[in-house]
């Protein structure tokens, strides 16, 4: 019997703590929302270097930590432009200039057309006015003199064509022979040594190939920005896009530097969503102090999105669907519908709805 009342008292204690730590008193306190994010830090006004045409690397005149400025030779590439290509230019070329040519083929066919027109214009001009006189005498009729003149306006209308024809083709050939004189230029310039300058005043981060090594087109060479300051570029989820505004704070967590928390400014966002992670790219300012950062390195962030001071908050858990919680009142367990503000990972801000006093239970 003693055994029994022990275990009737221990479990009525259970069931009491049980119950408090089911129920709390929504309290004052700070609370404050932000965003998450990841991504990488690189220098101010960070360029990749790359090449426009393929070839070798004859020389590089840069080394990594070098400081440059616009303009300075980064790197010498002797181009592998295809022999064909300029083959078909030249042929190209020489077809166009036989074209352009007013004694050449093409040319002379439209003038041909252009004189016959000339001819049969010149022919039913006279027709039409000997039609004419002749009517005058009562020699013809009306009828054979609007033949005549009907017969003398489709020549007028077929030369003026053959003419508007030959000034057309005349163009044509011009451009023509104009555009394959450059594609002759720009082929044969591909072939001779190709000099990369630095866009950028800073220093160089990054060189990747060895000289005689074969680069392509869009190939990454190098890497130049500023030595002066970094910035951070963040992906953000789409669905957390709309809360990011410039100039909201931003708290930096990197890796090599446990447990140091760094500080930044949103300072630009790109319009655009990518359709490949859902995400958009943010940029953000780095102050590191004394801290030495490499381009490249990884970084989380949270950006605060916003702050209530002093807000009467609860645990989220004890959230009753997105906006209800359980209230106990006269000892019975009601739902109350109230006003959600912002929320943390732990805590929600109830704007309405509840009272300091409540006891709010799950």
């Amino acid at each position: 019997m003693k055994n029994a009342l022990v275990i009737l008292v221990l479990a009525a204690t259970l069931v009491a703590c049980s119950s408090k730590s089911d129920s709390v008193q929504p309290e004052r306190r700070d609370i404050t929302q932000a965003v998450y994010a990841s991504g990488k830090i690189y220098p101010l006004n960070f360029m990749q270097v790359s090449t426009k045409v393929p070839g070798i690397v004859q020389e590089i005149f840069v080394r990594e930590g070098d400081s440059v400025v616009v303009g300075q030779p980064i790197m010498r590439i002797k181009s592998v432009a295809n022999d064909v290509g300029i083959e078909a230019a030249r042929n190209q070329l020489a077809l166009a200039r036989d074209n352009a040519e007013p004694t050449g083929a093409f040319l002379s066919a439209f003038a041909r057309d252009v004189e016959a027109a000339r001819a049969r214009y010149v022919l039913d001009s006279l027709n039409a006015a000997r039609q004419t006189r002749l009517l005058q005498q009562q020699a013809t009729t009306r009828a054979l003199l609007d033949a005549a003149q009907a017969q003398l306006t489709i020549s007028s209308e077929t030369l003026r064509k053959a003419s508007d024809a030959l000034r057309s083709a005349r163009q044509r050939v011009a451009t023509e022979l104009r555009n394959a004189n450059l594609q002759v230029s720009s082929q044969t310039a591909q072939r001779d040594d190709y000099i990369i300058y630095a866009a950028v005043s800073g220093t160089v981060f990054n060189v990747v190939p060895d000289v005689g090594e074969l680069v392509t087109q869009q190939m990454i060479l190098a890497e130049v920005g500023s030595s002066t300051g970094f910035e951070v570029e963040l992906s953000v989820d789409e669905l957390d896009i709309a809360l990011i505004q410039p100039g909201q704070t931003v708290h930096y967590s990197i890796d090599a530097y446990t447990g140091e928390t760094f500080m930044g400014v949103i300072s630009d966002i790109t319009p655009r969503v990518s359709t490949t992670d859902k995400s958009a790219r943010v940029r953000a300012t780095l102050s590191m102090s004394a801290h030495r950062v490499y381009p490249g390195m990884s970084v989380e962030a949270n950006i605060v999105t916003r702050q209530q001071r002093s807000a009467l908050v609860i645990p989220r858990e004890y959230l009753v669907g997105s906006s209800q919680v359980r209230v106990r009142r006269d000892g019975n367990d009601v739902l109350v519908s109230v006003t959600k503000g912002i929320q943390d990972l732990q805590y929600v801000e109830i704007r309405s709805g509840l009272r300091d006093n409540d006891e709010v239970v799950k």
